[in-house]
């Protein structure tokens, strides 16, 4: 950060000097002041020492109040992998998706279905929960468009879908 005026010394000496008695920088032609003559610019602030700052009070949170305060920001996530059968007692995967960029479906909804009871299983590993907002970017395998993502989540039955997770808010 820049804590001074930036014409008028450099080095304790005066660098440049016009007509109205304003300095200027070395090679900077010198203008006429735009202030009144009146006007006095103040002082910049002395820079305090670190002795001399003023106290600040922090206090250190221990790692599990931290997790409960802000859950997502304690858990950096790295793409992952779930694998859903659908059965007919659990015939859908329960999920709103939209089609993200020409690569990958975005979770917009959770809805009852495989993914959330996957999310139910793993409750114990916060880095495998689906959370809306993630992406699914390879199913069985295949990295493809949207629409072909999407076509084989509705028509296979076993799948293996990779997990991108979005953005931690």
């Amino acid at each position: 950060m820049f804590f001074g005026c930036c014409c008028t010394e450099q080095g304790g000496e005066i660098v440049a000097e016009s007509a109205a008695g304003t300095a200027s920088p070395p090679a900077v032609p010198a203008t006429e002041s735009v202030w009144k003559a009146n006007d006095k610019q103040e002082e910049p602030a002395k820079l305090k020492s670190i002795d001399e700052a003023a106290p600040v009070e922090c206090q250190v949170v221990p790692a599990a109040a931290a997790e409960q305060l802000e859950p997502e920001a304690s858990v950096f996530r790295d793409p992952f992998t779930i694998n859903l059968q659908k059965k007919n007692g659990l015939p859908k995967v329960g999920l709103d998706v939209t089609h993200h960029g020409g690569f990958a479906l975005k979770i917009k909804k959770m809805k009852d279905g495989l993914v959330t009871q996957w999310n139910i299983d793993h409750q114990d590993q916060p880095e495998l929960i689906v959370k809306e907002g993630d992406f699914i970017t390879k199913v069985n395998g295949t990295e493809s468009a949207p629409k072909t993502l999407l076509e084989m989540m509705v028509q296979q039955d076993n799948l293996e879908l990779v997990i991108t997770p979005g953005a931690v808010a």
